[in-house]
């Protein structure tokens, strides 16, 4: 039951974060999307909340929006099923009958690094670019998930994975 939990929570909060990277992308262009609700990004009309159900909407609406019918973007199904499957496999790191609280803590801050790694990439993919914000809320992030491996001792592998991420940034 975790694991669909995760999937299904995963695949809400990726509709979530390809909707907040096209409000942020709007804000920075000054051209804010004015919708609390979302919207179609062609007709503006706001959407019916069971027009926002993760993957089974698309799926149900044939990737076309209700009412102009212009085509939705693969990146909103892509963001949904991907985000899905990465909170699914994050979930297999936890034992959640054994796991301490340390763990835990640990575990809350993948999440949530894993979600600040997925905005950026959806962000990316979107407009070609990274926000400076959530770059830095990401190194805070990361920072913070070394916390509990420095109590144990276990340095080495986060040290070598920051020079090898580190390295492939350097290079691009």
């Amino acid at each position: 039951m975790f694991f669909v939990l995760m999937f299904v929570t995963g695949t809400a909060l990726g509709s979530f974060l390809c909707c907040q990277a096209r409000r942020t992308h709007s804000r920075t262009k000054k051209k804010p999307i004015k919708n609390s609700r979302s919207i179609c990004l062609f007709c503006r009309k706001k959407l019916k909340w069971y027009d926002n159900i993760p993957i089974v909407s698309w799926i149900a609406l044939r990737g076309k929006c209700r009412f102009c019918h212009k085509k939705i973007g693969v990146a909103e199904i892509l963001a949904e099923v991907l985000t899905g499957v990465a909170l699914l496999l994050v979930a297999t790191t936890v034992n959640i009958y054994t796991a301490s609280v340390l763990q835990w803590v640990e575990f809350g801050l993948i999440v949530v690094f894993s979600l600040l790694l997925i905005y950026l990439a959806i962000y990316d993919g979107l407009y070609g670019e990274l926000p400076v914000s959530i770059l830095t809320i990401l190194v805070i992030c990361a920072t913070i998930t070394l916390i509990p491996r420095m109590w144990t001792g276990f340095l080495v592998e986060p040290f070598l994975s920051g020079l090898l991420y580190g390295g492939i940034y350097l290079l691009l």
